[in-house]
């Protein structure tokens, strides 16, 4: 088990990382290829201080911040990191993930009986996972989930082609157990077009869901929203997020001063950029697009965590074609550009497939470092200040070497998860890490 402990860090270290107490101031993703308590070691666990998901945070969470509860350790033990599934089709993914209060929510694409469909469980924040539910069972292609929180339920989203000649993007209400709520909504109404990437923001103004459309004809990537309400049914027509002059590839969402953000990256291979939109609370583009990243080098990994008093964004690139680093960008409540862009993985250390959330006064971040020195890829998670400074690294487990980007996300309570695919013999493993984190000396 690895132990953090912030009391062992230098006062400068522990000041960086909590900031609450010393300052109160891939290229674009391809089409479809149609337990018991765990031991922490720790005692009078709590909630870190400001820790937790912004409500406006990724969109991928509606959770009250949790309390203050003096400093902060965090474990990791290797009975919190486990298989959720393996689905025998080996295709890269990004894993739906979001928090609640006090638990996950884990959608996945998988393959049984011949078709590929969806399923969901919730963790606690102590670790329990409960029962798998089956979200679709339909002879179908359904693909691409992910899941947000709306009160103590949750809404999915998922790209369907059931009763259509296309593709179509469908949400369905859940549960606190993540079991289904009435019938799927259908939210698009384009079957020549293809749906891909869905994200949620649950911001001020409700429920928004974003997503790419891809039109393989003209060849064209174009962003679109619709917001929803809070039983996933669409509440206005679907709107454009991003020019024509853009081609998105993977998206985040967040929602600044202003109102809702799109972010997204234009990178293939380290060529491209990484690109801000404003939104208005329907969806629609608002003001002109701005460019977050340094050196046109992006490699199409992007997540944001953004709220309305600023915040962050990490993306990949690929320094000269051939290093992978992981990059950090904060932003102000305007969305104007705070510092330099940081590099969070400093040589020798090699890493893609960051995500970002808010954690005790400034982030949390999750990468899947490459192999170096001898040593297998593993997922990796730092605790950052908000200015991009890298206050703790830790091991959270071996991995493979691919499989799409890794999501970090954190509780109400001040549980860290991290969910991600990996590459695996039979096919693409789901997998899900804990880090147990409280008050502590």
């Amino acid at each position: 088990m690895i132990v953090m402990k912030l009391s062992a860090l230098t006062p400068a270290a522990a000041c960086l990382l909590l900031l609450a107490a010393c300052d109160d101031g891939p290229a674009p993703p391809p089409p479809p290829n149609d337990s018991g308590l765990r031991d922490t070691g720790m005692a009078d666990v709590g909630p870190p201080m400001d820790g937790g998901e912004d409500p406006m945070d990724g969109g991928d969470s509606s959770t009250p911040p949790p309390g203050d509860a003096g400093p902060l350790s965090c474990t990791v033990s290797p009975d919190d990191v486990y298989a959720l599934a393996v689905d025998p089709r080996a295709a890269p993914r990004l894993v739906g993930f979001a928090a609640a209060a006090d638990g996950f929510g884990v959608v996945w694409n998988e393959t049984r009986d011949g078709f590929p469909d969806i399923y969901g469980q919730r963790i606690g924040s102590d670790g329990i996972p409960g029962p798998e539910v089956e979200i679709t069972s339909d002879p179908s292609q359904d693909r691409a989930p992910q899941i947000t929180p709306v009160g103590t339920q949750w809404i999915a989203a998922y790209v369907s082609n059931e009763g259509t000649t296309g593709f179509e993007l469908r949400t369905q209400l859940l549960s606190a157990d993540l079991s289904l709520v009435g019938s799927p909504n259908i939210v698009t109404d384009t079957p020549a077009q293809l749906e891909d990437n869905p994200v949620f923001l649950g911001g001020a103004s409700g429920v928004l869901l974003s997503w790419v459309e891809d039109d393989m004809i003209a060849l064209t990537r174009t962003g679109r929203a619709r917001a929803l309400n809070a039983d996933g049914s669409a509440s206005g027509g679907v709107q454009t997020t991003t020019a024509a002059a853009n081609k998105p590839g993977q998206i985040a969402i967040g929602e600044l001063d202003a109102g809702p953000v799109l972010v997204w990256s234009e990178g293939v291979g380290g060529t491209g950029d990484v690109l801000m939109q404003g939104l208005d609370a329907s969806g629609a583009r608002r003001g002109a697009v701005s460019t977050l990243s340094a050196e046109g080098n992006a490699d199409g990994t992007v997540d944001a965590a953004l709220g309305v008093t600023g915040g962050a964004v990490v993306f990949g690139v690929l320094v000269g074609g051939v290093r992978s680093e992981v990059r950090f960008r904060a932003l102000d409540m305007e969305g104007a550009l705070v510092g330099d862009e940081r590099i969070l993985t400093d040589p020798p250390t090699v890493g893609t497939d960051a995500s970002i959330a808010r954690f005790a006064g400034g982030y949390v971040v999750s990468y899947r470092a490459l192999p170096e020195g001898g040593m297998p890829a593993q997922i990796r998670v730092l605790l950052v200040s908000e200015f991009g400074d890298v206050v703790e690294t830790i091991t959270l487990t071996d991995a493979a070497e691919g499989g799409g980007r890794t999501t970090v996300r954190v509780t109400g309570d001040g549980q860290i998860g991290v969910a991600w695919a990996d590459d695996a013999a039979g096919g693409t493993e789901v997998r899900f890490g804990l880090l147990r984190c409280g008050g502590g000396s």
